[in-house]
């Protein structure tokens, strides 16, 4: 995701549109898990920062607004068009706790929740001002959006399957174990002067690929190969849970996406960068297996998300087949016969203790 703000020179055809590399990404965790680890992926973008900074700065003596390309989460929604407007509709938005974002916007969120949909699709966004006359307008916002939070913060910040929101995210949720870990083994490396140094090759990168346009593509095989993965996803999820045929739509987009960062940094190996950048069929898997990786994530978010409508999600279908009484290995048995994962059954528990079960004892519990 972090990658994904980098490259606005780089642009491919998708559904008949222009459309560039940007992702909107949320990683999801309980507290003190490890999630806190997406903070390296802020200092990859550290050398471009300081460098737009730089330069905006060296434009303040002509009293110009200094530029950030990593941008503050906790912003208002009219700040953050200005800021894309300074930028040319480029950047990343960071934040490690999805909290900031949700204190900070919670007179405006509609507004905002709107502002990130368009910027998703490139859509123009504007921002009037009447009491000095001022209109602002961002034609092709490519900003992307990385957030970390906990299973809570996300629920908060989404509110229901319906926001619009939840289908542009690429999600990745994990539970650890709560072991102590080795924090001294010898054999681990230095992350912060491993992104470091990976942080002064990737503002290279970005260097080149910022003075010329080039497109991108896949080959006529793997365009045929992206429809037949799909068009088989989107029946799955129709006989599954209506609520995600949006986020299915939205993956095949997002494949794409993934597809052409993967190839802007190979391409970038090369001593001379090709005008029209042709996607590798490694790159392309890599890209589709992890797509299908981000649906189970996507469907796992979408069931802890409050529903209104008349739908069942997964949860209500796993509380339906589990018995009157029951073990935890027993609903483990009973999740995989519904094609559900075993990491899933804790927090299912969890979501319907007190409201459609009850914990009897330890590992036993009976439906209400």
């Amino acid at each position: 995701t972090s990658l994904s703000g980098c490259f606005s020179s780089v642009k491919g055809i998708y559904n008949q549109q222009e459309v560039h590399s940007n992702l909107f990404g949320m990683i999801v965790a309980d507290a003190a898990s490890g999630k806190g680890s997406a903070s390296h992926a802020r200092v990859l973008l550290e050398p471009i920062h300081q460098a737009a900074m730089t330069v905006s700065s060296e434009a303040a003596e002509q009293s110009a607004t200094p530029t950030p390309f990593i941008i503050p989460a906790n912003i208002s929604s009219a700040a953050f068009i200005e800021t894309l407007e300074q930028s040319g509709g480029v950047g990343v938005m960071f934040e490690t706790e999805i909290d900031s974002v949700t204190d900070a916007l919670k007179n405006e969120w509609a507004d905002y929740s709107a502002l990130l949909r368009k910027t998703f699709h490139h859509e123009p966004v504007t921002l009037a001002r009447k009491t000095n006359k001022v209109y602002i307008e961002v034609r092709r916002p490519q900003a992307a959006v990385l957030l970390a939070g906990t299973p809570g913060q996300a629920i908060t910040l989404l509110k229901s399957p319906e926001n619009g929101l939840v289908s542009r995210i690429l999600f990745y949720y994990f539970d650890n174990p709560p072991v102590w870990q080795d924090v001294f083994k010898s054999d681990r490396p230095n992350l912060t002067e491993f992104f470091s140094r990976h942080s002064i090759e990737l503002l290279a990168i970005y260097e080149r690929y910022k003075s010329r346009s080039h497109t991108f593509d896949l080959t006529p095989q793997q365009k045929e190969q992206h429809k037949s993965v799909f068009t088989a996803r989107m029946a799955q999820i129709v006989q599954l849970d209506s609520d995600a045929v949006s986020t299915v739509k939205r993956l095949g987009l997002i494949a794409f996406r993934i597809a052409m960062v993967l190839s802007i940094i190979r391409a970038a190996e090369g001593e001379v960068i090709a005008d029209n950048i042709v996607c590798s069929d490694e790159d392309f898997g890599t890209a589709m297996t992890l797509s299908g990786l981000y649906m189970e994530h996507a469907l796992l978010m979408i069931d802890l998300l409050p529903r209104t409508g008349p739908l069942k999600p997964n949860i209500s279908r796993f509380h339906e087949a589990l018995p009157a009484q029951f073990t935890r290995a027993e609903a483990v048995d009973v999740a995989s016969k519904l094609g559900l994962k075993e990491r899933v059954v804790g927090k299912y528990l969890a979501l319907m203790e007190g409201k459609q079960t009850k914990r009897v004892n330890h590992g036993h519990y009976k439906k209400v």
